[in-house]
């Protein structure tokens, strides 16, 4: 009876040890504000806890932890933005312009009135609800608490010399599909906000009026006035997204325009000024409505559209009709009136700029497509399996396939790949798929013959059972 209840003991104790190796160890540490409750700062401390868990299993499933948490962060702060804006507004945050004299650090429109932007001073209560909402998201965002399908909290503690720190200690299981998932979505379109260049192709043309009739006596130095300031706001808003910023040219326009003929030849390679970059078009009109030279008064209307393009793929990003605008200025001296007319014609697109930038934030700057072409598929089963084993294996790259087409009876499918990052890497990863096994007695052998993929399957066993055979044909074309 002893020797039973002891072969009994160490079994429970070799489960509990094997149990035991499934879960990851998180520590936390959280310095808390006065008047925060305890069920807050056991969110805080579970979130943190939770992300350096997070960090073993992606180091485990070799996957790229510093690019998960730097798209995590900046798709935080996407989301908590508006939050920050709206909290602004209710503690009526709100900063103030003076005027400068004889400023040497501000830079305005010539004949403008130079002036500064004040920032308005935080509120103590103003400062607590933004810490408070920020940290309440951060703890939220994603589901990222999902990720641990059980979790065990092991110790607890605030420290003895400083009360308000607080500890954890906590034992988490992770749910793989579920990181795996979170890992996709903010991962996918790798490198996809960084652009190497923004070209913009201004137009701005005049109706009912000529040049001398606002003001101006060089065109060309009303125009890259203009255009300098409009490239200088769009580089500032577009930090981080877009390392140059280019106005362009005669020259550079008529190789813009050799490029885009291009694009369209099959097998064509894109000019290598022009790669990782895009176009912006921004056609302005401004046109006269009235004269008045009793009160010297010109009303004048600007009309604009936006045009924005990806250069490597010709596909429209962005487009905007700009409402139209009316502007008064008294008909004095030419230099203030050509200032005058600048100054509203730089002012008049920035709002749709801003809604551009936010456009090139999620926009696929660095998607490829290419297509595979699979021999001896006895199964859709099957195509779906390596479906599922290239997006998986390839998670890193971004991959995301799709089955175009399956021919029962010659055993050939198309699959198409979307890849987040470069064509050498993919190449690499593809290469390295030669012999992986897709499931049990099921190989593949690859090969790439001057940018052709193919992807043989190698049975040593029937195939995985069939639930779609009644077609000869599948396509999801």
């Amino acid at each position: 009876m002893k020797i039973k209840i002891i072969l009994f003991a160490l079994l429970f104790v070799a489960l509990g040890a094997q149990g035991k190796n499934n879960f990851l160890r998180g520590k936390g540490r959280y310095a808390s504000h006065e008047g925060e409750k305890l069920t807050f700062i056991k969110q805080q401390l579970l979130y943190v806890a939770t992300k350096e868990i997070i960090d073993q299993e992606l180091a485990s499933m070799k996957l790229d932890s510093k690019l998960f948490w730097d798209r995590y962060h900046m798709s935080f702060q996407e989301r908590f933005a508006p939050i920050e804006e709206a909290l602004k507004v209710k503690f009526k945050i709100v900063p103030s312009v003076v005027p400068v004299t004889n400023s040497v650090d501000t830079v305005t429109l010539p004949g403008a009135e130079q002036t500064k932007v004040l920032e308005a001073p935080l509120s103590p209560k103003y400062l607590k609800a933004l810490r408070y909402k920020r940290l309440l998201l951060q703890s939220r965002f994603g589901s990222i608490r999902k990720v641990l399908s059980s979790f065990v909290v092991k110790r607890m503690s605030h420290s003895s010399k400083f009360t308000h720190v607080y500890h954890i200690d906590i034992l988490g299981k992770v749910n793989r599909k579920q990181l795996n998932r979170l890992y996709r979505q903010f991962t996918r379109l790798e490198s996809s906000h960084l652009y190497k260049t923004l070209f913009v192709r201004s137009d701005i043309r005049l109706v009912n009026l000529a040049w001398p009739d606002i003001g101006v006596e060089v065109v060309s130095e009303f125009k890259k006035v203009v255009n300098d300031y409009w490239a200088v706001w769009v580089k500032n808003k577009l930090e981080g997204m877009v390392e140059n910023v280019v106005i362009t040219d005669g020259s550079l326009n008529m190789r813009l325009d050799d490029n885009y003929k291009q694009s369209g030849v099959p097998g064509s390679v894109i000019n290598p000024e022009f790669e990782g970059g895009m176009v912006l078009k921004a056609s302005f009109t401004i046109r006269k409505e009235s004269k008045n030279l009793i009160f010297k008064k010109l009303v004048y209307r600007i009309t604009g559209h936006l045009n924005l393009v990806n250069l490597k793929t010709q596909k429209l990003v962005y487009f905007a009709d700009i409402p139209s605008m009316n502007f008064s200025t008294e008909l004095g001296g030419l230099h203030e009136l050509s200032s005058n007319v600048a100054t509203n014609l730089y002012k008049f697109p920035l709002t749709y700029f801003g809604k551009m930038a936010q456009k090139i934030h999620s926009h696929d700057s660095n998607i490829l497509e290419v297509s595979l072409l699979v021999l001896d598929a006895r199964s859709v089963t099957d195509l779906f399996l390596l479906k599922k084993h290239i997006e998986n294996s390839g998670m890193a790259l971004g991959l995301a396939g799709e089955l175009k087409t399956y021919k029962i009876s010659s055993g050939m499918a198309e699959l198409q790949i979307r890849i987040g990052g470069s064509l050498e890497r993919f190449n690499t990863f593809f290469n390295e798929l030669n012999y992986k096994e897709v499931r049990p007695k099921l190989k593949l052998e690859t090969s790439i013959n001057d940018q052709s993929y193919e992807m043989k399957l190698v049975y040593q066993e029937e195939p995985a059972t069939e639930a779609l055979s009644t077609k000869d044909e599948v396509s999801h074309e």
